[in-house]
């Protein structure tokens, strides 16, 4: 063989897209975190035997994302658990409403999470929720079937979270935050209470809601106590249910009879009415049916359609600031590469394959992955002869990760066991052979009018994608974007949406999961999924664009 034809290329090595490079997501919040409360809700609710709550001041929209899957409701007030200082493991893992009792470095402990007096209060705010709904209620957090209610101790007196109900809510919401109450598919409720402060017979009791969070001011007098039964409904029970639908977003700003607080102002016995009034009518949801309950807008938020509630609705509306998807999506539509796929050698590239893990079993490391992502890559790099952006080839035929490549020509005429030989002393041998970092290979074969040519292409591989990524029909003017994986390490995982994080996932190696990312149907986006290298630091791993103007089956980039 003319040895002037047999050419070894070594290709440097390429960063394909975003490369190994810690991503920064939020400028504001810190990964995993949720932003603290800028404007919450105060709510006062009158303690008279027919008490409805009042709130004032403004509340912003939640801020925490969701998890894909939704779980049933199970009965809460059959079984008490005993305490817990974290989160325990769910029943399911669809968006819930996590319970938890917080007390102030001063307060007496009154045992409320393990005598059932909050289990009991949860289930009695929900019962009622359920008569003014027709069935439906809040999706809660349990455990075995019983209401999983976490107990957390402040180090700070109450004196020193805060003089107002919005400072020691937002103190409490902080200190949550940071000891890792941030789970992106719930919402958190808790029962405060705050030193020595009480509150007796025509008093009132305090809340707060928004961002995520909701909050109770429980009294700390004797002869105050909360539902002592599951129907049983009092001022905290409908203060509890005031602030958790503020914290879930509501009422809309787009309903009709909106106040610039987020309450209502059309019917003095709405749950959200924003101003205390002289009658003592039980309070009502959305009496009306128009402004945040069943209100048939299109655009307009409705508790009805909350992921929240249970049964799960059947018209999902996905819940504003929360840009995970919940579902697959309508008609999903896969990802088709831009470029077709080169037809190469596949009994040769399985045995180029074999030869190059021999190699590395002598070494002491562990085999190559075939990817064939990769595999398309090498074949088409190895028609355009390193000519082209390779990083740009590498997006058009569907490999979205983190890749480099090795590769030599030699003679046309070479037979398949001349290729094996001379693969075995190329470069690209010597390279991935000994490299202990990479674990994923595509190899392809091609052959034109004047050599033969081998490319190998190489990754750190964290995550495989297969089958290929779907796009659908979302929720809320939204497409679905679903990127079914394979984990090869566990850990975090992020969707990242234009650069703001659109979600959070904890894989697990070698368990397949789809992670579901809503993209919205307006403009182009690109969705990158980020892996956790080290505490608040991420590696890009997979990126995919989307036109938003164009219809479903044209709205994939590649």
């Amino acid at each position: 063989m003319n040895e002037g034809m047999r050419l070894m290329l070594s290709l440097a090595l390429l960063a394909v897209l975003a490369g190994c490079q810690d991503l920064p997501v939020s400028p504001t919040a810190a990964p995993g975190t949720v932003s603290r409360p800028s404007a919450p809700i105060t709510v006062a609710a009158s303690a008279i035997p027919t008490p409805r709550p009042v709130a004032s001041s403004a509340a912003p929209p939640p801020s925490t994302q969701p998890s894909p899957v939704a779980k049933p409701t199970v009965p809460v007030s059959s079984a008490i658990l005993n305490r817990s200082l974290a989160d325990r493991v769910d029943d399911g893992n669809g968006l819930q409403l996590h319970v938890l009792y917080a007390l102030s470095a001063d307060a007496e402990d009154r045992q409320l999470d393990t005598n059932g007096a909050i289990a009991r209060s949860v289930a009695a705010a929900n019962a009622w929720l359920g008569q003014q709904t027709g069935g439906s209620k809040l999706r809660l957090d349990t455990v075995a079937g019983a209401l999983d209610v976490t107990f957390y101790r402040s180090k700070k007196t109450h004196a020193q979270l805060g003089a107002t109900p919005d400072d020691w809510h937002a103190a409490i919401a902080d200190e949550l935050q940071a000891a890792g109450f941030t789970k992106l598919n719930k919402v958190y409720a808790f029962y405060y209470g705050g030193g020595t402060q009480s509150h007796g017979a025509g008093s009132r009791v305090v809340g707060v809601g928004g961002s995520g969070y909701a909050s109770v001011l429980l009294s700390q007098c004797v002869d105050c106590s909360l539902a002592n039964s599951d129907q049983s409904v009092g001022t905290e029970e409908f203060t509890l249910l005031h602030e958790t639908i503020h914290a879930l977003g509501f009422v809309p700003k787009c309903a009709p009879h909106a106040t610039d607080t987020e309450h209502t102002s059309d019917d003095p016995t709405d749950l959200m009415y924003a101003e205390s009034g002289a009658d003592d009518a039980p309070p009502q949801l959305d009496p009306k049916r128009d402004d945040y309950f069943r209100n048939d807008a299109v655009d307009c938020a409705d508790l009805a359609r909350s992921p929240f509630m249970d049964p799960l609705p059947a018209r999902l509306q996905l819940p504003v600031g929360r840009p995970l998807a919940l579902e697959p999506g309508l008609r999903p539509t896969p990802f088709k590469p831009a470029l077709a796929d080169v037809v190469g050698s596949p009994s040769l590239e399985a045995s180029l394959l074999a030869a190059l893990n021999e190699g590395r079993k002598t070494a002491g490391l562990p085999a190559l992955l075939p990817d064939d992502g990769l595999a398309r890559l090498s074949r088409q790099a190895g028609l355009l002869l390193g000519s082209a952006d390779l990083g740009e080839v590498a997006r058009q035929v569907g490999f979205a990760g983190t890749c480099g490549m090795e590769g030599f020509t030699t003679d046309v005429l070479a037979s398949d066991a001349t290729l094996l030989d001379n693969f075995r002393t190329s470069d690209a041998y010597k390279r991935l052979a000994a490299d202990a970092t990479v674990n994923g290979v595509g190899l392809g074969v091609t052959r034109t009018a004047v050599q033969a040519q081998v490319v190998a292409t190489f990754a750190r591989l964290h995550l495989r994608v297969a089958p290929a990524p779907t796009l659908g029909e979302g929720l809320a003017s939204s497409y679905t974007l679903a990127i079914p994986v394979q984990p090869l390490v566990g850990g975090r995982a992020r969707a990242v949406l234009d650069g703001e994080e659109a979600g959070a996932y904890m894989l697990e190696a070698g368990k397949p999961q789809t992670l579901y990312v809503s993209v919205p149907r307006k403009g182009k986006h690109e969705v990158r999924v980020a892996l956790e290298s080290k505490p608040g630091s991420y590696l890009v791993e997979l990126s995919y664009h989307v036109d938003g103007d164009l219809p479903l089956e044209k709205a994939f980039i590649p």
